[in-house]
């Protein structure tokens, strides 16, 4: 695996940290490809979603399976013996529809590192492996669209936001609870912080989104990375401007930490979240394609 949105390398002890000590890690959902010296030429990682993904709830959903990740270099051969191996498992495992590529509710699987500020399918740097989940049935159902704000630009200004400033009030806080277990889990080894904007008038929230640091991605360029995921603006609150003031103080708060690079997704069916982003100053990087099988 190789790129700016994946971890490398990692060592032993984060993989056992990031994949092996997961309370839903499955030893026989790890299935290797080995030649006849016994020497490793890559692996799959399956595994199932929650049964009850917005709740404190730790039941595994048997019926919904993920392909999560397929580690094989440039081997198209090894890709479609490992993508068919996992999809047998899975099959017999229960499950009745299977992704290829991690994405919520499947997404803590290899979350900090691979796939950027998310977990959101498989790289398009990988056309074996979308070549080889293509042959063993899977369809394309959904991609995501990577984006990076160079923080050594200045940050976006727009002339309401300083209208908008008046009218909210801004809380930044550290490592703040509250995310459904899922996500928890997925972010349980990273330093969160939560940017919220809330009215000035009665403290009624009006946005909020969550950073992370992706220190881990930053080993083969030296670029220092900030993610952020969950942006979100209350239904009452959007087309008014906050979505655009939100990013733009996210940006100014990871400036001021000192990172160089701020990473985020979007769906790339997210017609306004995609203008958005690049009217702001971000450039799109990178996309990421996610596949499933209904199992007949």
């Amino acid at each position: 695996m190789r790129g700016p949105f994946v971890a490398s390398p990692f060592s032993s002890s984060e993989f056992e940290q990031f994949v092996l000590s997961r309370p839903y890690f499955e030893a026989n959902g790890l299935i290797l490809a080995i030649d006849e010296s016994g020497a490793a030429l890559g692996f799959v990682h399956c595994g199932f979603g929650p049964a009850e993904p917005e709740k404190n709830c730790w039941k595994l959903d048997r019926a919904l399976g993920t392909v999560a990740l397929i580690c094989c270099g440039d081997d198209a051969d090894v890709a479609a013996t490992l993508v068919s191996a996992g999809r047998a498992w899975l099959e017999s495992s229960g499950a009745k529809v299977i992704y290829a590529g991690g994405r919520s509710p499947l997404n803590p699987f290899y979350w900090g590192l691979y796939g950027g500020s998310e977990f959101s399918g498989i790289l398009a740097g990988t056309p074996q492996v979308h070549e080889a989940v293509q042959k063993c049935g899977f369809r394309k159902v959904a991609e995501s669209v990577l984006y990076e704000f160079d923080l050594t630009r200045p940050e976006p200004r727009h002339v309401n936001n300083a209208i908008l400033r008046r009218e909210s009030k801004f809380s930044v806080l550290e490592d703040e609870p509250g995310c459904p277990a899922w996500t928890s889990l997925a972010l349980e080894s990273f330093h969160t912080i939560s940017i919220r904007i809330a009215a000035r008038s009665d403290n009624a929230p009006i946005a909020a989104a969550t950073l992370w640091p992706m220190s881990l991605y930053g080993r083969s360029d030296g670029v220092s990375r900030m993610g952020l995921i969950d942006v979100f603006v209350e239904s009452s609150h959007r087309r008014k401007g906050y979505g655009r003031l939100l990013l733009t103080e996210c940006i100014k708060c990871v400036a001021e930490l000192g990172f160089r690079r701020l990473c985020v997704q979007t769906d790339a069916a997210n017609q306004a979240a995609d203008a958005m982003y690049q009217r702001l100053g971000f450039d799109r990087v990178g996309s990421a394609t996610l596949y499933r099988l209904e199992v007949s």
